[in-house]
């Protein structure tokens, strides 16, 4: 059932980024432009903020507190496997 899940999550993200392609496609060269890099920089500034929060969380890590990076591993390797 959790394979069909997340086969399925797969798909549907697949085809919202296939589709968006799609409808941007007849769109005026410079709206296409303007969505596109916009689109782009969000990423951009989304995957940064968490490479930032996740080595900050490296630093700030003391001894006796909880343990946030080895929260986060164990819950990808759960999602992997």
């Amino acid at each position: 059932m959790r394979r069909w899940l997340r086969s399925a999550q797969l798909r549907l993200l697949m085809a919202a980024a296939g589709g968006s392609v799609l409808v941007l496609e007849g769109c005026d060269m410079n709206v296409r432009d303007t969505v596109l890099g916009g689109l782009e920089g969000a990423s951009n500034a989304l995957a940064t903020t968490f490479i930032q929060a996740f080595f900050e969380s490296l630093l700030t890590q003391d001894e006796g507190g909880p343990a946030t990076v080895k929260a986060i591993i164990e819950t990808a390797a759960q999602r992997v496997a």
